[in-house]
């Protein structure tokens, strides 16, 4: 009888296994982040990719907080902020101790956008302000279809936000901000 039941057991583990392998779901991968603005759903031109790098690079040496912009053409099977929450634990933006990094993500082809902060900013961005952000600035140059706009905007507006916050110095260079591949 106990044999029996160890063969049904493993023949219940086995068709588990291959019914959890059948339903399991590709992810949407996460680029490596080798600039502040990933671009890989191509909404901006070189020239509005350059001048936002620049201009997220000098903040993040001036203020010490780091902020990253990311789009891509969808987070699906995931919502933007499961997919968002991967892309921040796989990036590490920010200083560690302060946890004072920042995520803009763009899902172009979803049309859902997120930001996500740490801890160390939740107070100076809050999810009001984060809404109004998305919901006036983004949505209002998007629908326009002027998506370089949108996202300057909303890059303006959160380093606005975090400017008047007292944080630690920045940084001797920018590799000491501990982000991944930046």
């Amino acid at each position: 009888m106990q044999r029996v039941l160890q063969a049904a057991l493993m023949v219940f583990t086995l068709l588990g296994l291959m019914l959890g392998t059948a339903f399991a779901v590709d992810l949407q991968p996460i680029p490596k982040l080798t600039q502040p603005v990933m671009d890989t759903a191509n909404m901006l031109s070189d020239s509005e990719r350059a001048q936002l790098n620049q201009q997220l690079e000098e903040y993040a040496k001036s203020k010490g907080s780091q902020i990253a912009v990311l789009t891509v053409n969808t987070t699906a099977p995931e919502d933007t902020f499961t997919y968002g929450m991967r892309v921040v634990e796989r990036w590490q933006l920010g200083r560690a101790k302060e946890d004072d990094g920042g995520l803009l993500l763009i899902a172009k082809d979803d049309r859902k956008n997120q930001i996500l902060v740490g801890r160390g900013l939740e107070r100076v961005i809050t999810d009001v302000d984060s809404y109004g952000i998305l919901s006036e600035t983004v949505r209002t140059a998007f629908q326009q279809g002027d998506y370089a706009a949108g996202i300057t905007a909303a890059i303006d507006k959160l380093q606005g936000l975090v400017a008047g916050e007292k944080l630690p110095e920045p940084p001797e260079s920018i590799e000491d901000m501990g982000a991944v591949g930046m």
